[in-house]
């Protein structure tokens, strides 16, 4: 989903399960033994001359009750996520925080619920849970739920590593984990209506301080095979913020972009049950130039002495124009209108191509 270049980008930013078989059947100690001899004047029956058969198969695993959920916690959240996997609560953050103690699917020895809630001695021991959405995503009518997992563990290699998503259906056995998405954020998800199920519509990004960032909207759709579920609809290059002491040359070469979301709304506007998208969108913008890295020294030149002088690039990008971008619904996920392609492909334009590339 993300290239290489994101995943070194996202580092810069910062400032087994064992498959396990059943257990080998327990010799059956009755077949070893010979049948006791028939009472006098009586004939042997089948039963009696032959031991009867004992199944070897595993007997099936009764799921141990929930554990309650603790003071602060959504206790219908909670009660999904303990039905899936063995649980944990670290309460360093001067919150609880509960989530998994270890990846998706669960589908290890240890990592099944086991009715318990354990005390994580740090914070990197818990996949926290971030996000839960309800819904209808994988087909109609169902009830499923969407988790958002952060990445702990051998896999959480910094405070950035992109976490898991989990798929998980009630049914008449309670909730199970139907699918797996990972190395995909979740947060701050909104749901989109289809004609016949829920859509997941996000957004996330990732930025290097001084350098720029990319901000990105994507859909997640639990319709298809893992692999090809993420779907990245529209991305928007923004510069950063600099400090007046590092200074000001990298404006020659980028210049200066500002972008601010002032509106997001989800509408069918053409009657077909799936929901279209309208942002409302900021920007100003200004080419990069000698010119600019000298007004960018004036502007530092007149900041207070031993104060660092963090100039923002809607400081330089002057007065920003507002733009209406639209996505129209398709059963999958969005796709630009041809005025809003033209419009992103051109602002595509005066980003970066390293980070334009970084996410595709």
């Amino acid at each position: 989903m993300l290239s290489e270049a994101r995943r070194w980008v996202a580092v810069a930013c910062v400032v087994p399960c064992l498959a396990c078989g059943a257990p080998d059947p327990i010799p059956n100690e009755a077949a070893r033994l010979p049948a006791p001899p028939p009472r006098s004047g009586s004939a042997p029956s089948a039963s009696a001359s032959a031991p009867s058969p004992v199944s070897t198969e595993p007997a099936p695993r009764t799921k141990p009750p929930l554990p309650p959920a603790p003071p602060g916690v959504d206790e219908g959240d909670f009660s999904i996520l303990a039905s899936l996997c063995a649980v944990s609560i670290w309460s360093g953050a001067g919150k609880p925080m509960v989530g998994c103690r270890s990846t998706p699917p669960f589908d290890g020895p240890a990592e099944a619920p086991d009715g318990s809630l354990l005390e994580a001695k740090d914070f990197s021991e818990v996949c926290f849970l971030e996000e839960i959405y309800r819904g209808s995503f994988s087909g109609p009518g169902k009830d499923q739920a969407i988790l958002g997992l952060a990445a702990c563990g051998d896999e959480r290699a910094n405070d950035i590593t992109p976490g898991n998503v989990v798929l998980a259906e009630n049914g008449p056995d309670g909730w199970r984990v139907v699918a797996v998405d990972r190395s995909v954020n979740v947060r701050g998800c909104k749901q989109s209506k289809r004609a016949d199920r829920t859509l997941l519509v996000c957004s996330d990004g990732f930025g290097a301080y001084g350098d720029g960032s990319l901000s990105f909207r994507f859909t997640l759709d639990f319709s298809k095979p893992e692999g090809s579920r993420f779907h990245v609809f529209s991305k928007i290059y923004e510069s950063a913020a600099s400090s007046c002491m590092l200074g000001n040359g990298i404006l020659e070469e980028r210049g200066a972009t500002f972008v601010d979301t002032k509106e997001e709304r989800f509408e069918d506007l053409d009657g077909d049950g799936d929901e279209d998208l309208l942002l409302t969108v900021e920007r100003g913008h200004v080419g990069p130039s000698a010119a600019l890295v000298k007004r960018a020294d004036a502007w530092c030149a007149k900041q207070p002495a031993g104060e660092p002088g963090i100039l923002r690039p809607n400081v330089l990008a002057g007065k920003p124009k507002r733009f209406a971008l639209r996505f129209s619904g398709e059963a999958e996920t969005l796709v630009p209108a041809p005025a809003t392609a033209k419009l992103l492909d051109a602002w595509g334009g005066d980003a970066p191509e390293f980070w334009w590339n970084a996410v595709k």
